[in-house]
């Protein structure tokens, strides 16, 4: 995978060209709390203004708005057309989708301890993307987690001192979520059914069954010395009918694998 990244300071004018299949191009924003010029609620649907008002905390709603904004920009430009007019819709388990959209995307944000921060991810229409950020500020107690990863992926923790393991959790964590939100199948798909690599970034298996190359690609781009992010990147249509992975490319259906190869 072939990954470009852009960050807020780019400009977002005229009309962008999709990325070429196998490539993603991830939109990066990061924010102080007296950044509020860089969310303009009007640009949002009033759906999406409902939502914002729901949020306890005003921290949580504003980096809610401003990130539903920066999609609505993003998005915008690859689809020449102004950010207010995109209408989305979502997927059974709530993955945003836009009809007759040049390019597929996924959004992520999160929140850090000096900054917070929002990316976009969008690739060719005919791959599905996810992304994920996360910073160590968001894991209290890392090992909380442990449970809910694959136990292949619980015996290659074991392998770290401590320090180490606080922070090889959080990237094993940033790209199992990338991988769900790839599927666009949310808490409905099991932490634990599938088997991601850190180190390079890889799936290696899902539901016992490995996956064969070039089906999958995974990255794990730097963003600085605080955010830690995942990019996951699944062909829609199989390269030979070798593949035989029809299922897997409707994230809206169960994903089913042949046998194992």
């Amino acid at each position: 995978m072939q990954v470009r990244v852009f960050t807020g300071k780019e400009t977002l004018s005229g009309h962008r060209k999709p990325p070429c299949p196998g490539s993603v191009h991830l939109w990066h924003l990061s924010w102080t709390r007296s950044d509020v010029a860089q969310c303009d609620v009007a640009l949002l649907s009033a759906d999406e203004r409902a939502r914002c008002r729901r949020f306890y905390f005003a921290d949580d709603a504003h980096g809610f708005s401003l990130a539903r904004s920066w999609l609505r920009r993003v998005l915008g430009a690859y689809c020449a057309c102004e950010p207010q007019e995109l209408t989305f819709g979502y997927g059974q388990w709530g993955k945003p989708v836009l009809p007759d959209c040049p390019v597929s995307f996924n959004l992520s944000h999160c929140k850090g301890s000096v900054k917070s921060h929002a990316v976009v991810a969008i690739a060719h229409a005919h791959e599905n993307v996810g992304v994920d950020i996360e910073t160590l500020r968001n894991i209290a107690d890392a090992e909380t987690l442990l449970p809910v990863f694959s136990p292949a992926e619980r015996m290659n923790l074991r392998k770290f001192q401590a320090a180490e393991r606080k922070q090889e959790i959080l990237r094993l964590w940033t790209g199992k979520e990338s991988v769900v939100k790839t599927l666009g199948q949310g808490l409905s798909r099991p932490l634990d059914s599938f088997h991601v690599q850190t180190t390079p970034m890889r799936l290696l298996s899902m539901d016992g069954q490995r996956i064969p190359p070039g089906m999958w690609a995974m990255e794990t781009p730097d963003l600085g010395p605080e955010p830690c992010c995942a990019l996951a990147l699944l062909r829609k249509v199989p390269r030979t009918p070798a593949d035989r992975f029809w299922n897997v490319f409707d994230p809206d259906r169960a994903v089913h694998f042949p046998e194992r190869l």
